[in-house]
């Protein structure tokens, strides 16, 4: 498919090419004449230049028409993304670590952060999960994260984790678990944000409750 700036770099070139083709014809009509009447070789002269002006003002208005096509799209795509940005916000509630996400269903904190060395490289995530819903949650949730250095992420949030809760099993209605997520990781990463997840009885139905940005 032929992208617009495409076609109308032909277009440009195909007028410039007729532009010169025709002043290339005038100066053959003028020498190809030269024992004419001077009033017909005139005449000729003022015919080309009338079409070489009229095809100059159709490359002009082709040209405004163009950028002001390319305006309006640059400012679609600005508005379009912005309103991503700021629906995606909106819909996401942001906490700071330690305070509480609270609805009618459920009820999580994200207490600390701790990041270890000993005996495994990695970070230990501590929170805690109130359900408040009639429906089970198969487990506390899961977290997804933003690095520092954002080259790590994919790699970070695919890596597996220990669950470190008790009891195990399906958190009831009016039940809590505390404790911690443990990852293994051996690179040096700093977390910036922390999603949750909450799990339902059904393994794919998943709902993103809140971000816990860290300071």
């Amino acid at each position: 498919m032929v992208k617009w700036y495409e076609k109308r770099g032909m277009f440009l070139e195909k007028n410039i090419f007729i532009s010169f083709l025709l002043v290339f014809i005038l100066l053959m009509s003028a020498c190809s004449n030269s024992n004419e009447e001077s009033a017909s070789d005139e005449n000729k002269i003022l015919e080309l230049e009338e079409k070489i002006e009229e095809l100059n003002n159709i490359i002009s208005k082709q040209d405004n028409t163009i950028d002001e096509l390319e305006k309006n799209l640059k400012s679609e795509q600005i508005k379009t993304v912005s309103n991503a940005q700021g629906n995606s916000k909106d819909s996401i509630p942001v906490l700071k670590l330690g305070e509480t996400y609270s609805d009618d269903k459920i009820d999580v904190t994200i207490s600390q952060i701790e990041y270890t060395t000993s005996p495994n490289k990695g970070v230990q995530v501590y929170f805690e999960v109130v359900n408040k819903s009639e429906n089970p949650l198969e487990l506390p949730g899961r977290l997804t994260f933003a690095l520092e250095d954002p080259k790590f992420e994919e790699e970070f949030n695919k890596i597996g984790h220990s669950i470190n809760f008790s009891p195990h099993g399906y958190i009831y209605q009016d039940e809590g678990r505390k404790g911690s997520y443990q990852y293994i990781y051996d690179r040096e990463i700093n977390i910036t944000e922390i999603t949750y997840h909450a799990h339902g009885s059904d393994y794919s139905n998943q709902r993103t409750i809140a971000t816990w940005v860290i300071d």
